[in-house]
């Protein structure tokens, strides 16, 4: 017993001491947990102050690049085999009814599409897709009202 102890503690020890070699951090390059929280902080408020502006026109969706090439597409789907092999093709579902799915693919995933023949009803660019909470949940914010609270 004496001598399982000694090894495990000598195990134990060995491990330690070749992890602290391992990570050992010149002192130089050392900081504390502030100076890492106020450097988080600064970057997250640096992003905030580069976010893209909401429209101007009410529209609460926001101002899209002009190379955006994302869309909102509704694609027939019979069953779960056939959600699967459309989730497979890159496409991003959101929404999920009897016979179709719903939700954002990239054009090269529309053109991935097309070319396994799904049946694509609606795509409509990223930009002009709006949709808010329904009235029950007016009480949360979508992303053009969180800029604007935030400004």
């Amino acid at each position: 017993m004496k001598k399982t102890i000694v090894l495990l503690f000598l195990l134990v020890f060995s491990g330690y001491f070749a992890f602290s070699q391992i990570t050992s951090v010149p002192d130089e390059e050392k900081i504390s947990f502030d100076q890492l929280l106020k450097a988080v902080a600064q970057e997250q408020a640096n992003e905030m102050r580069s976010l893209p502006p909401v429209s101007e026109d009410g529209n609460p969706g926001i101002i899209r690049p002009a190379g955006d090439k994302r869309y909102y597409l509704t694609v027939k789907a019979a069953d779960k085999k056939e959600r699967t092999k459309i989730l497979e093709t890159g496409f991003d579902i959101i929404e999920i009814s009897a016979d179709e799915v719903g939700g954002i693919g990239h054009i090269n995933t529309v053109n991935i599409l097309k070319q396994k023949g799904y049946v694509i009803t609606s795509q409509i660019p990223l930009s002009e897709y709006v949709k808010d909470f329904p009235p029950a949940d007016s009480a949360y914010h979508n992303y053009a009202e969180t800029i604007e609270l935030l400004q």
